[in-house]
């Protein structure tokens, strides 16, 4: 239906909608961010999320990170950060440390598990790399990659 409603918007078709999605950077991002999630979901052989992957690759690679540091370095904020790790914690993949030096901050750790899990996780992300943009040229990808860092 197409037309005027009330407020001044107008109805279009759902495929004339898509159209003009599909030219808006923001649905453009978005939908990457889709993909790469359902192609790490398919490559995961732990089950885990991207955004959990991305965790415990970040606690593996830092030395005893609170959760703050963590949310920064993986640009995530910390209270989608507090849930991610408090579904890790649930899994049996990291547990909360009491950090010594400061006793009202808690570290995640990897379990014992989470490091046996860890092989796995790197190589999935690995794999998600490649195939993001195997599809591409190689002159592409580097534009490519080059032109999302500056997002």
């Amino acid at each position: 239906m197409t037309g005027d409603r009330a407020g001044g918007i107008r109805r279009v078709p759902l495929p004339d909608v898509m159209r003009i999605f599909v030219r808006k950077n923001g649905f453009l991002l978005s939908r990457v961010d889709q993909i790469a999630n359902a192609l790490y979901g398919a490559l995961a052989e732990g089950g885990e999320t991207l955004a959990q992957a991305e965790i415990l690759l970040a606690i593996e690679a830092t030395d005893a990170s609170d959760q703050v540091g963590l949310a920064r370095a993986c640009g995530i904020d910390t209270s989608t950060t507090a849930v991610i790790l408090d579904n890790l914690v649930t899994t049996g993949l990291v547990a909360r440390e009491q950090d010594r030096r400061d006793r009202r901050r808690s570290l995640p750790m990897l379990t014992a598990q989470g490091e046996r899990r860890m092989p796995g996780v790197r190589r999935a992300f690995a794999a998600l790399q490649v195939a993001l943009i195997e599809d591409f040229k190689a002159a592409e990808r580097s534009v490519f990659v080059g032109l999302l860092g500056e997002v």
